[in-house]
């Protein structure tokens, strides 16, 4: 059952791959394989193949979304990609330092956020509140409940 399973999967995307490859022939590509144009695009409405292909050259991820309108059906809070950057309470820019480092023979990308006023005051005796760092590859935080 499972190799079954295994075949038409790969069938689908290999299928897929032909249909992609001729620039949505449809008809075309419908008369190769031998299936009529409306399985061919029930196949690919399916889209069976453990494969996704999308294309961004055209759209934009945050367009899809990160809209108003999307952000709303999904019931979440209104943001501005312009002002992520900045502490909500203060105005300040978040510090935000990137790097690389060496982990298992690899180069890993790093990142490290941290708010140079916490809760607001300049002169707090604390350490800032930050996530990430720049010395290890983790973006755990130093807040607490």
């Amino acid at each position: 059952m499972k190799a079954r399973s295994a075949i038409s999967r790969l069938e689908n995307f290999q299928r897929t791959v032909q249909i992609r490859r001729r620039a949505f022939d449809v008809p075309g590509v419908a008369v190769e394989l031998s299936l009529s144009p409306d399985v061919l695009l029930g196949l690919i409405q399916d889209d069976l193949s453990p494969y996704k292909v999308r294309d961004t050259l055209y759209t934009s991820y945050f367009a899809e979304n990160f809209t108003v309108e999307k952000r709303a059906a999904k019931k979440l809070p209104r943001m501005s990609m312009d002002s992520l950057t900045f502490n909500p309470w203060t105005g300040e820019r978040f510090l935000i330092d990137t790097g690389y480092i060496a982990a298992s023979g690899f180069d890993q990308s790093v990142l490290e956020v941290r708010d140079p006023t916490p809760f607001g005051r300049d002169k707090v005796k604390k350490d800032t509140l930050k996530f990430g760092s720049l010395t290890e590859a983790h973006i755990d935080g130093n807040w607490r409940q």
